[in-house]
């Protein structure tokens, strides 16, 4: 910056303290990041930190007492087009001017760089028009930070689209597995169920309440479901599947299955089986999801009771048959005759 020394008529400089006040005055424009221009009523430019000399490209010994536009020219930063003189408007207003408009300024060696400017004049204290002062604030940095945002903004874009795209594509695979296991538990009339091994949260299926007799809404809430559930298991099985469901619900194994006599609300005793496995929630905690289905398997009991009846008989047939056949009289064949 280029300080002009003022003395007095006689010579003489100035009283000290308005020199130290005329230099405390430059230092804190110095000081000052953005560049700061002053110009008198016509025109003329009259002082500039070293900012708007870097920004300009003019030195202060040369800009000095030049018009304003021969040094700073101003343009809109997306049309080109030549802005205003900004210094013109702030000497016809008494208030700051400032560019709203995106705003590029063009300096010595055509070297373009986007800025923020404003303006105001200088008036003494009888409001005498003294001059104008123009405020240049370089946003090149900032306009850079802007534009990486915005790519950081189009890349985050695209991933979320690409997430987004696989989180669709991932719920209509699961879906399509729920529709098909849904289809499955329906063709050999399962019931199924899930929950936290906490007992906190779970499901149970419509089949699952019906195997009992009762409609869905009639259910006690977890974890009251549970100790319901076993409250009506036959009491010769009652202790053996509560304590081995208890253990494989805290992680004794991955995989259960058991058959129990259990309470049906309005056809006595059937007989289920149950199979469940369990799935780690998450690799940082302990947490488990069991998940399983229920059969009821009392036809398949009955059937297998009365299958081995009929072994029992064949044996004791064939065993017969076979004294008899060693030793034949009419006695035996009619014997023969009235087992078969």
């Amino acid at each position: 910056m280029q300080r002009i020394s003022r003395t007095e008529r006689t010579g003489e400089p100035m009283q000290t303290e308005s020199f130290t006040h005329l230099e405390w005055q430059q230092a804190t424009l110095e000081s000052l990041a953005a560049a700061v221009i002053t110009i008198d009523t016509q025109g003329r430019v009259v002082f500039m930190n070293s900012v708007a000399e870097r920004l300009t490209g003019w030195p202060p010994s040369e800009a000095w007492g030049h018009r304003l536009t021969a040094i700073f020219h101003l343009v809109h930063e997306e049309t080109g087009e030549v802005i205003e003189n900004l210094a013109r408007k702030a000497l016809r207003s008494a208030r700051v001017v400032p560019l709203t408009e995106p705003t590029a300024l063009i300096d010595r060696d055509e070297r373009v760089r986007p800025v923020k400017a404003s303006a105001k004049a200088i008036r003494d204290k009888t409001d005498r028009l003294l001059g104008a002062v123009l405020t240049i604030h370089d946003i090149t940095e900032q306009r850079r930070g802007e534009q990486r945002l915005m790519a950081l903004n189009k890349m985050l874009e695209r991933q979320l689209r690409k997430r987004t795209a696989a989180l669709e594509q991932r719920s209509a695979e699961l879906n399509a597995h729920e529709q098909s296991l849904a289809m499955a538990l329906e063709a050999i009339q399962a019931g199924y169920y899930e929950h936290a091994s906490s007992l906190e949260s779970g499901y149970v299926s419509e089949r699952w309440a019906n195997l009992l007799g009762y409609r869905l809404d009639e259910l006690p809430p977890l974890p009251a479901l549970l100790s319901w559930w076993g409250s009506r298991l036959h009491g010769q099985d009652r202790q053996r599947v509560m304590q081995a469901y208890r253990r494989f619900i805290q992680g004794s194994s991955e995989r259960f299955d058991i058959e129990y006599r259990i309470k049906h609300r309005h056809n006595g005793w059937r007989w289920q089986r149950l199979v469940s496995r369990a799935i780690q929630s998450s690799a940082a905690t302990s947490a488990r999801l069991v998940a399983g289905f229920v059969l009821d398997i009392t036809e398949q009991k009955d059937a297998a009771r009365r299958l081995r009846k009929l072994d029992e008989a064949l044996v004791r047939y064939s065993a017969r048959h076979h004294v008899l056949a060693v030793q034949p009289s009419r006695a035996g064949q009619s014997e023969r005759r009235g087992l078969a």
